[in-house]
């Protein structure tokens, strides 16, 4: 053993076994310990054929040695390549990325029904650095090559082979067939298979085009820039030589490397890995959720914990709300039935884990009850009588506008087993914001378990209020949004200028969506609170009187014709914002769409700070999480606060004077932290021009 390497001897054949991390992915150490076991067994003439295994024992956190590891991945690629000995690989579990690249570059590939093969950088904006754009079409054809590539998705054993990634699959013992098809190439005296010298694929251009033709109708891939350069790099193996179309690929891995999108994303997910970190090694697993007066996404919830193996028990205070539930719930398994994407057996399971109620008895028994949603506050006694029938063990998560405390759900006895959950959907899954007030630590711990095992985004936040965040985001981002409305703006000119920035939804599409009476009543109780002297847009106000609620009356800031559910800008909007102007003593001016971007993007660090001043986060990256996941936010610029941060905190004060100076000195006036990160950023700088002598 040495390095992370054990060769072993099996007459003719050198099996080497090297400890790899998740994905196939050997060390930098392994690495370099491999290609010296190489050269060596390459001149030894009594070697006949080589056996390489992966054995999961390297730590993830292991320190690198000096250099660049995707480099070191691609020379061990090239030293496989180029081997005089057939190079035989066996793949068992999952085989990712630079793991991937390496299994192309062996000679011959055998793996267990267990294996899967796929490089899912693509969604961290990672180019193949190991030759996958090069070898991959020379195996299965450009077109399956591109496919596989651009969406990240995993290819299992049979597929791969099928296909022609891999030579066979094992459903018996893999050490032992990879050893015996080595001795059977060494009895032959069959020499090496470079992948790289097969040819016979990569002329079948047609099916490529037509492969992508079809990616393109289904997958906008062209905002994604290493889906692009992947496609380059496809391209390229398609008419350059082999030596020439690796150096391609490699030059293209560099680029989106130092990428700002890939720092961004790659911020982004280090990020969604910390807010969902859990502070116990087994937290509790609920078994039986409830789900009470959880209003119209509740039916979502309550598929996805079908879904996930959970037995639902749905309630409601009125028998008409109950089945209207049960009947939303029927209709989405229906419909993924009639989408193939759920079997008649599959949905009569889940529908055999679903029962409902009308009263709190009912609830009995489950290890979980979630009670309420923003558009459907549920009661200090209803929340009282649900924690007396769910038992000592019960916890409950409410959802809505009106914080638990002790004396609102039922006393000392609760305390430990209530908490607070806000909900909000702009990315896929979305986000779940989960406030402990004073629950223990296993509660918060196995809900955010539960939450990640649904594919939504867990996030730990103490509001205190119970609103959660991101509505305090929302809230920033509309209020500057209608600054700029009464001054010009429309609101699809502000809803399409961020989302051709990025977002998800505009902001006005997102309050239409999430419903404007929540948000109007918020308005109006926190009238008293408001500072006189910060200025206060009227619109929403008058679109409420008005009766324009939102998407789910079918009319809000736009309307919503049965036949057009994305929403057509409304006339009746525009007189009442043409109204507020003239109101105000305000004359339009034309704006433009830069200046909305800047202005809401800045609205959002700006709230992220104040919020992390009042220490309502744990971390500041948390606040990038929330956004994308929660209000849409575009996850290639990372988030509000890894954008504020690279353009750097003094900028952003500078840019915070200058409109409270011009604009509205209490709106824009920034936090006591960002002048203590500006002041970081100046000593900083300072320390860099003492040391390079600028």
């Amino acid at each position: 053993m040495h390095d992370g390497v054990q060769q072993e001897r099996v007459g003719p054949v050198v099996v080497l076994v090297v400890d790899v991390r998740i994905g196939m992915v050997p060390s930098a150490l392994a690495c370099q310990a491999l290609i010296s076991a190489l050269d060596v067994i390459d001149v030894d003439p009594s070697v006949a054929a080589i056996v390489l295994l992966g054995r999961s024992e390297g730590q993830p956190g292991e320190e690198q040695t000096s250099g660049d590891p995707a480099a070191m991945i691609s020379d061990l690629c090239k030293r496989f390549e180029t081997m005089t000995r057939p190079v035989v690989l066996g793949l068992d579990g999952a085989c990712l990325g630079p793991g991937a690249d390496m299994a192309l570059a062996a000679h011959f590939r055998l793996a267990t029904t267990e294996a899967q093969v796929g490089w899912p950088g693509v969604a961290l904006e990672e180019v193949p650095a190991g030759g996958g754009t090069q070898r991959l079409p020379r195996l299965v054809g450009p077109g399956p090559a591109v496919e596989i590539l651009i969406t990240g998705r995993l290819v299992d054993a049979q597929q791969a082979a099928d296909i022609g990634l891999i030579d066979g699959v094992v459903r018996g013992d893999l050490v032992q067939a990879t050893v015996s098809l080595a001795r059977r190439l060494a009895q032959s005296e069959a020499g090496p298979r470079p992948t790289g010298a097969s040819l016979g694929r990569l002329t079948d251009s047609s099916g490529y085009h037509s492969m992508m033709e079809r990616l393109r109708r289904q997958c906008p891939f062209e905002h994604c820039s290493a889906a692009e350069r992947i496609v380059e790099c496809v391209e390229a193996a398609m008419v350059l030589p082999f030596e020439v179309g690796l150096a391609f690929e490699a030059a293209a891995a560099d680029d989106m490397a130092r990428s700002d999108r890939a720092h961004a994303i790659r911020h982004l997910r280090a990020a969604e890995a910390a807010a969902s970190a859990l502070d116990m090694t087994e937290p509790p697993r609920f078994k039986t959720v409830g789900l009470h007066a959880c209003g119209r996404d509740g039916a979502d919830l309550a598929c996805a914990l079908l879904a996930g193996g959970c037995s639902v028990v749905v309630s409601d205070q009125t028998e008409p709300g109950l089945q209207a539930m049960l009947s939303r719930i029927g209709q989405t398994l229906a419909t993924e039935g009639a989408r193939g994407s759920l079997s008649a057996e599959e949905r009569a399971t889940r529908l055999s884990r679903l029962r409902g109620g009308t009263t709190p008895a009912s609830l009995s028994g489950c290890d979980l009850v979630i009670a309420g949603a923003r558009d459907c506050p549920v009661s200090d006694i209803a929340v009282a009588r649900i924690l007396r029938a769910l038992g000592p063990e019960g916890i409950l998560g409410r959802a809505g506008p009106v914080p638990p405390t002790q004396s609102q759900v039922g006393g000392a006895d609760t305390a430990g087993r209530a908490l607070h959950l806000a909900f909000a959907k702009a990315a896929a899954g979305g986000v779940v914001e989960i406030i402990p007030g004073s629950a223990a630590l296993a509660p918060v711990a196995g809900l955010m378990s539960l939450f990640t095992r649904l594919g939504r985004q867990p996030v730990t936040t103490l509001t205190g209020t119970g609103e959660g965040v991101v509505w305090s985001l929302a809230r920033r981002l509309h209020d500057a949004a209608d600054q700029l409305l009464e001054d010009g703006a429309t609101p699809r000119q502000v809803d399409l200028a961020l989302e051709d920035a990025g977002f998800t939804l505009g902001p006005y599409r997102w309050l239409d969506r999430e419903g404007l009476a929540v948000f109007w009543q918020e308005r109006r109780s926190a009238a008293d609170r408001r500072d006189p002297r910060r200025r206060y847009v009227v619109i929403a106000d008058r679109l409420c009187e008005s009766g324009r609620l939102g998407q789910s009356v079918g009319r809000g800031f736009y309307d919503y014709p049965d036949s057009i559910p994305e929403g057509v800008p409304s006339a009746a909007v525009e007189g009442i914002v043409s109204a507020t102007r003239i109101d105000a003593g305000i004359s339009a001016r034309p704006i433009a769409n830069e200046e909305i971007v800047d202005r809401c993007m800045l609205a959002l660090t700006l709230e992220g700070l104040w919020l992390q001043e009042r220490h309502a986060v744990q971390r500041m990256s948390d606040i990038d999480v929330l956004a994308v996941h929660g209000l849409g936010y575009p996850a290639a610029r990372g988030g509000p606060m890894f954008q504020a941060s690279r353009e750097g905190w003094s900028r952003i004060l500078m840019r915070l004077q200058t409109l409270a100076s011009t604009e509205d000195s209490v709106f824009w006036a920034a936090p006591p932290l960002l002048g203590r990160l500006a002041a970081a950023d100046d000593r900083g700088a300072a320390t860099m021009v003492a040391a390079t002598g600028a």
